[in-house]
């Protein structure tokens, strides 16, 4: 219905609203479902089933994860607590702090021709990150693949799922041919295509481990794009890694690639 791909959709909503659409889901079908527990008489199964649990007792558990408390148990003491309301998205506040917060990151537009990688693929699945091991797993073994044109690096992410925050995860090289392809790894293309190119700057991780990366991708899709006269199409998201990366350095720099329309 808003013609952009899953991936970019919920990049674009954790980016404006801080959380995934999987999460805000959850936060106000159960802030509803609370409601209707304090203020009606309808059986907890027929709550439960109206929005969208599949029974009672799934129901119980995330209720009970949510309130610290359960469903029986809300409804008889009829607690006084802060629900979890809808959001209103207000462009304008965002064009304000885009422009007055002093943050700014510039862009320039990209046309890219085919591309054919061979690298390593992971079924990501958050908030378990396992995209720095693979980089890891993918180092250990680059000096296998034989067709290489560059020394550039590429991460890409597509096939975003639309119920979780669940991807694919390519990390690999350019290569002139698929002649070789070691084994364990895949081969994959990337059509031609535009991008919105924007270049984070500095480490990817700070000292306590959470990512500076994922900052900066908030900020694109939660302030930029938004404001952007561009579309966003559904093609790979690519992380590109070439020289001016150096890991671990506040002078690194890598790029972001957005497939646009």
């Amino acid at each position: 219905m808003v013609f952009i791909s899953p991936y970019h959709l919920s990049r674009i909503f954790k980016g404006m609203l801080g959380i995934p659409i999987q999460e805000y889901i959850r936060r106000r079908r159960l802030s509803e479902a609370g409601k209707l527990l304090i203020s009606s008489e309808i059986r907890i199964l027929e709550i439960a089933l109206s929005f969208g649990f599949e029974s009672q007792e799934s129901f119980s558990r995330s209720f009970q994860q949510y309130f610290s408390c359960n469903p029986s148990r809300f409804r008889k003491e009829k607690p006084k607590i802060w629900f979890y309301e809808k959001v209103e998205i207000n462009m304008a506040n965002i064009i304000l702090k885009n422009t007055k917060g002093g943050v700014s990151m510039a862009y320039k537009i990209v046309e890219r021709n085919e591309i054919k990688l061979i690298g390593m693929k992971e079924r990501i699945i958050m908030p378990n990150n396992i995209i720095p091991k693979m980089w890891l797993d993918f180092f250990d073994r680059e000096k296998e693949i034989k067709n290489r044109v560059n020394s550039v690096c590429y991460g890409l992410a597509t096939n975003m799922s639309a119920e979780n925050y669940e991807f694919d995860e390519i990390v690999g090289v350019e290569v002139s041919d698929f002649s070789d392809i070691p084994e364990g790894m895949i081969s994959t293309k990337i059509a031609p295509q535009r991008y919105l190119v924007f270049t984070h700057k500095g480490i990817l991780f700070d000292e306590k481990g959470e990512s500076k990366l994922h900052k900066t991708y908030d900020y694109i899709y939660g302030q930029l794009i938004p404001n952007l006269e561009y579309e966003v199409d559904n093609g790979f998201n690519i992380e590109v890694y070439d020289e001016r990366f150096i890991p671990n350095n506040e002078n690194s720099e890598m790029d972001i690639y957005i497939p646009i329309k």
